[in-house]
């Protein structure tokens, strides 16, 4: 049992936003898992009303206020460029290095 009320308001995750990796495609299944389990912790434990589990880029393009929108991250580990088109990500468009 929890000590604490339940939630009144849904959530928002903020994921990383990275869904295209290249290689043997386990890691989406591995990604996929980790978001199911976010989930399952989200309604189970937490007792959310609801979630929406959001990629860091779409939301950056939203603060801007623009559905459409060419987003650069810049950090320690590398760079990620990502297209976002009517607020949806064009996953196969994304590019990395580092």
């Amino acid at each position: 049992t929890n000590n604490y009320q339940s939630l009144i308001h849904p959530l928002l995750v903020i994921d990383s936003g990275y869904t295209h990796t290249p290689g043997s495609g386990n890691e989406n299944s591995i990604k996929r898992n980790q978001r199911a389990k976010i989930t399952e912790i989200l309604f189970e434990s937490l007792s959310a009303p609801a979630a929406f589990i959001a990629p860091s880029p779409m939301v950056s393009s939203f603060a801007f206020g623009r559905q459409t929108s060419l987003i650069v991250d810049i950090g320690a580990r590398g760079m990620r460029v990502t297209p976002i088109v009517d607020g949806l990500l064009l996953e196969n468009a994304q590019r990395r290095s580092g």
